[in-house]
């Protein structure tokens, strides 16, 4: 009962780590010129579309980690369901309680990583639509993984 727990709370940090890399690549790439609208702290479209792409790929690392190291896949992906679901959660309602005098009004040209992830402001429905990304991604891992263990199974 332990490893698939275990292997969720794996899952969970394997798909952080994998954000927290491509957007601080992603940060790097597109400078705060692209990641930003000009002069604010308003992330760009780019940087929006970009994001969900990258929400999908981290999701599907992260059920694919908790798939491979769970011998048991339903508690497996339950606990990583949990965790998406809990930590997502708090994200929106921490989004929704965030007070828009706390961030600077304008952008300077140069801005750092740790000021980009404290000041930007992403739009509230975009903190509803990433979990639910991330629960579908970890799914379809999990769907994808167990129909092929099926197959290899009957053959």
């Amino acid at each position: 009962m332990v490893r698939p727990i275990l292997a969720g709370v794996a899952g969970y940090v394997a798909l952080v780590i994998f954000l927290f890399t491509a957007f601080s690549i992603l940060f790097v790439t597109l400078g705060a010129d692209g990641a930003f609208q000009e002069g604010t702290y308003e992330v760009s479209g780019t940087w929006l579309a970009i994001t969900f792409a990258v929400g999908i790929i981290a999701s599907l690392v992260g059920g694919l980690v908790a798939s491979m190291i769970s011998r048991n896949a339903k508690p497996a992906l339950i606990t990583l369901v949990a965790i998406i679901l809990v930590l997502g959660s708090a994200g929106v309602v921490m989004g929704a309680l965030a007070s828009p005098t706390d961030v600077p009004t304008e952008r300077g040209p140069k801005v750092s990583n740790t000021d980009a992830m404290k000041y930007a402001r992403t739009p509230l429905w975009v903190a509803v639509l990433n979990p639910l990304i991330g629960v579908a991604g970890a799914i379809t891992v999990f769907k994808i993984r167990s129909s092929k263990s099926a197959t290899t199974a009957t053959v």
